[in-house]
């Protein structure tokens, strides 16, 4: 089973549980919320031609919006390559 797949069995099973939550308990996601997010992070980027195999930066500070944000690049099946916003730019420049 692969991540998403993983994920969306989640989604079926608990849509109004917790999916996500930064370690202070805030910012909570649901399984649904964060599903919502993930489907429209997949399909703007197959709006964009943007499709399998190709390498996406995701350039986000940790949060709970970064994971649904991932799972919508795995979703459209290209290759997340997820930076934190702390990176160096020169880090950032490789990605």
């Amino acid at each position: 089973m692969q991540v998403i797949e993983f994920f969306d069995r989640g989604v079926l099973v608990n849509p109004d549980g917790i999916a996500f939550v930064r370690p202070d308990g805030t910012g909570a996601l649901t399984y649904a919320e964060a599903a919502d997010i993930s489907h429209r992070v997949a399909a703007a980027l197959h709006r964009d031609g943007i499709g399998h195999g190709t390498p996406v930066a995701v350039l986000s500070a940790n949060t709970p919006r970064l994971f649904p944000v991932v799972l919508g690049v795995l979703r459209a099946g290209c290759a997340p390559a997820a930076r934190g916003s702390r990176s160096t730019r020169g880090r950032r420049r490789r990605t």
